[in-house]
C-alpha cells in the first residue's frame, strides 16, 4: 500500500509526459533511481531535468533538479552525478549507464548494465549494480 502511494505521488511529481527521455534502473533488491531529461528543445531534449533515488525500505532519499545534474559522456557510457545528502551519507552520487544516445539508438533498451555509486569527496565508499530501461517521451 505504501509503494502504491508513493507511486501515484512520484506520478504527480515527475509526469513523464513533461520528459522526453530518461532511464529507470533498478537492483533487484529495492534500489530504484529515475533519470529524466527535459521536454523542451529550448532546455534540450537530452539534458539532465530530474534525478530521483529510492529503496523500497526508505522510500525516497534524494531528488536532484535541473543544473544541479552534471551529465558526462564516456565512450560507451553516460554518467549523472548529483550532490548527495545526509539521507544517503554521500557528498556526490553518480549514476553510469551503459548506454551512448545517438549512437545506440537502434539497440536495445532494456536491460542496461548500470551502476549507482556513493562517494565521499574523491572516495567512493559503496555501490549498487543496476539493470535499467530506457524510455523515450511518453512511455516509461
Amino acid at each position: 500500500m505504501k509503494v502504491a502511494v508513493l507511486a501515484v505521488l512520484m506520478g504527480l511529481a515527475f509526469p513523464v509526459a513533461g520528459f522526453a527521455s530518461g532511464y529507470v534502473c533498478e537492483s533487484g533488491d529495492g534500489v530504484r533511481v529515475r533519470l529524466y531529461h527535459y521536454n523542451n528543445p529550448k532546455k534540450g531534449t537530452r539534458n539532465p531535468a530530474a534525478f530521483v533515488y529510492s529503496t523500497a525500505a526508505e522510500g525516497t532519499l534524494l531528488t536532484v533538479r535541473g543544473k544541479r545534474i552534471t551529465r558526462v559522456n564516456l565512450p560507451e557510457e553516460v554518467e549523472y552525478h548529483v550532490p548527495g545528502n545526509e539521507a544517503v551519507d554521500a557528498d556526490t552520487v553518480v549514476l553510469r549507464v551503459r548506454y551512448k544516445e545517438g549512437i545506440d539508438e537502434k539497440a536495445p533498451q532494456t536491460n542496461l548494465p548500470g551502476e549507482l555509486s556513493f562517494h565521499q569527496g574523491e572516495e567512493r565508499v559503496d555501490s549498487v549494480k543496476l539493470r535499467c530501461l530506457r524510455f523515450l517521451k511518453g512511455r516509461p
